[in-house]
C-alpha cells in the first residue's frame, strides 16, 4: 500500500521565528534570533527579530535553524537502496522521503558498481520517480555514478564487487546517461586505469563533475586527471589501501591539490577524528564537503544481522561492520549526525552551525547549484530549511520541523510524517 506524503501547494506567505545558532541560556551574548519569511516556494528575506518577536523563539536554546542539507553521496537509507531495482518509482519515493526526513533535503542518489543492467535499471527507477513525483524531483539534484571504472585492486576497490569492475567505456556512460534522462551529474573513476583520462576529459566537457575515488594513482596521474577535468575526490581517506608509503602517497597528493574539492565521511568510523581534523585543515574551506555515504542499513536498530554469508554488527554509535572484525561494511549515519560530529572532531566552532556550509554551500557550488546556500533566507532561493535540536551528548542533530520549497513536510508536534522502514537484514542469533 502506498504512503501518502504532504506535498500541498506552497503558502502565499509564511514566516518563522528561528534561532540561527544554538547556545546555552547563560551565554554572555544574546541569542541570535531572526524572522525568516517566504512566499510560495521562495524566500522573501530574513531580518533580526524584534524584542517582542524574540520571546516567541523556541524556549529550548539548543533548537536552531539552517538551510536543508545536501548530500552528494548516499546509497540508501531506512531499509532501502537506490540499486534495489524491485522498489520501482514508488519505492524510490519512499526512500527519498526517508532521507529528507533526516534533514537532508537534497541529495545525489548514488549508483555504485554492479552488473551493467542493474545499474541501468537503477538509473531508470530514479529518473522515472523524478518524472512521476514533483516532490522527488525537488529532492533529487542529480545522480552520482560511482564505478564501475575504478581500480580492480583489493583495498583500493573497497566493497565494490570485482566481477563488475570494468575498463572505462564512454559508450556505456552514454547509455547510463540516457537511462538516467541526463541526470548523472557526478562520476567517480580511478584515474590510473587505462582509458580513464580520456573518459574524464569527455565526460567533464559535458558538465559532469568527475571525482577521483577507489584508486591508487600517483601524484603525477592525479595532476593529469585534474588537467583533464577532474574536480573532486570521493570520500578522501577511504577507498584506498590500508598500508601505503608514509610519503609520497595519494592522501597527501589529493589533500594538497587545491584545485580539487574533497568529500569526507565524518561518521567517526570511516575516519578517526584526528584524520578528519587534518583533512579539514588541509583543504581550503571552500573545498571540503561532508557526505554520509549511507547504505540501506542506516537508521536500522543496533544489533547483529546476517548479510550474505557474513554476520554484521550495527552499533549504537553507527558502526556497521563485520562482527568482531575491524572491517566495515558501509556507512550507517545520516549526514546530520556527521555534521554534529564536526564540533568534537575539529574543535574550531562551538556549534554545528559553524560547519553547515560543508553540507550545503560547498557541495552546492561544486555542483553548480547556487540555490543551495548556507545563508538561511537568502531572497529568491528556495524556501527550504530545517529546525534542529542539537543533542551535544550523542552528538546528533534531530529535526523538529522541515520545510521544502515553502511546504512544511514535517513537524514533531503537528505533522509527524513517517516512512515505514523498508527491508531489514535477518537478525543473527549467536551466543556471545
Amino acid at each position: 500500500m502506498s504512503t501518502t506524503y504532504p506535498w500541498p501547494e506552497p503558502p502565499e506567505h509564511e514566516k518563522l521565528i528561528v534561532r540561527l545558532s544554538p547556545g546555552d541560556r547563560d551565554d554572555s551574548t544574546p541569542p541570535n534570533v531572526a524572522v525568516v519569511e517566504w512566499s510560495g516556494e521562495r524566500f522573501a528575506g530574513i531580518r533580526p527579530a524584534t524584542e517582542d518577536e524574540s520571546r516567541l523563539a523556541p524556549g529550548d536554546p539548543m533548537v536552531f535553524a539552517t538551510p536543508g542539507l545536501f548530500d552528494v553521496q548516499i546509497n540508501g537509507y531506512w531499509g532501502r537502496g537506490f540499486k534495489d531495482v524491485d522498489l520501482g518509482p514508488e519505492g524510490i519515493r519512499d526512500l527519498c522521503w526517508s532521507i529528507a526526513l533526516s534533514g537532508t533535503t537534497q541529495f545525489l542518489p548514488t549508483i555504485t558498481t554492479d552488473a551493467p543492467e542493474t545499474m541501468y535499471d537503477a538509473m531508470v527507477n530514479v529518473a522515472t520517480a523524478c518524472r512521476a513525483y514533483p516532490d522527488v524531483a525537488a529532492m533529487v539534484a542529480g545522480i552520482h555514478q560511482e564505478g564501475p571504472w575504478i581500480s580492480p585492486v583489493d583495498g583500493a576497490r573497497g566493497a565494490h564487487p570485482l566481477a563488475h569492475v570494468a575498463a572505462p567505456d564512454i559508450s556505456e556512460f552514454t547509455r547510463f546517461q540516457a537511462a538516467a534522462e541526463q541526470r548523472i551529474t557526478m562520476l567517480t573513476v580511478a584515474p590510473e586505469v587505462e582509458g580513464a583520462l580520456d573518459l574524464i576529459k569527455e565526460v567533464a566537457s559535458h558538465g559532469v563533475v568527475v571525482c577521483l575515488g577507489h584508486h591508487q594513482a600517483d601524484g603525477e596521474t592525479i595532476r593529469q586527471a585534474v588537467e583533464a577535468g577532474a574536480r573532486s575526490v570521493t570520500h578522501l581517506g577511504n577507498g584506498c589501501h590500508t598500508v601505503m608509503p608514509r610519503h609520497p602517497n595519494l592522501l597527501w597528493e589529493q589533500a594538497a591539490e587545491d584545485r580539487l574539492y574533497a568529500s569526507i565521511i565524518a561518521d567517526g568510523q570511516h575516519l578517526p577524528p584526528a584524520t578528519a581534523k587534518v583533512f579539514y585543515r588541509a583543504k581550503p574551506k571552500d573545498r571540503l564537503i561532508l557526505v554520509s555515504d549511507a547504505i540501506s542499513m542506516a537508521g536500522a536498530p543496533p544489533g547483529l544481522y546476517r548479510v550474505r554469508e557474513a554476520i554484521a554488527e550495527l552499533t549504537a554509535e553507527g558502526r556497521f561492520g563485520y562482527y568482531q572484525s575491524p572491517m566495515l561494511m558501509g556507512a550507517a549515519m545520516a549526514l546530520a549526525r556527521c555534521l554534529a560530529n564536526m564540533v568534537r572532531f575539529v574543535d574550531e566552532g562551538r556549534t554545528p552551525a559553524a560547519y553547515v556550509k560543508h553540507a550545503t554551500e560547498v557541495p552546492g557550488t561544486l555542483m553548480g547549484l547556487p540555490q543551495i546556500t548556507s545563508t538561511l533566507g537568502a531572497p529568491g532561493t528556495y524556501a527550504t530549511l530545517v529546525v534542529w535540536r542539537w543533542d551535544r551528548e550523542t552528538p546528533d542533530l534531530v529535526p523538529q520541523r522541515i520545510v521544502i520549497r515553502g511546504r512544511t513536510v514535517y513537524d514533531t508536534e503537528t505533522q509527524p510524517t513517517e516512512v515505514p522502514f523498508g527491508r531489514l537484514a535477518p537478525k543473527a542469533d549467536i551466543d556471545r
